[in-house]
């Protein structure tokens, strides 16, 4: 699953949005974590006022 996400100078996550073209799946539940998860990350402090990316999260089925 794939997140495009824009980080701001201070490292901080400011935006977050599914990227279906890329992804593998369109489940709501993955896509929400995914998102959560992606709004949570912290990058190093840049001197760029943003920047833009990718995030890719790989979820496995849990064993049985």
């Amino acid at each position: 699953m794939v997140i495009n996400i824009k980080v701001n100078a201070s490292g901080n996550v400011v935006e977050a949005d599914f990227n279906e073209r890329s992804s593998g799946t369109s489940n709501g539940c993955l896509v929400e974590n995914a998102i959560t998860y992606a709004l949570r990350a912290k990058f190093n402090s840049a001197s760029r006022e943003n920047q833009k990316g990718t995030i890719t999260y790989i979820f496995q089925e849990k064993a049985r």
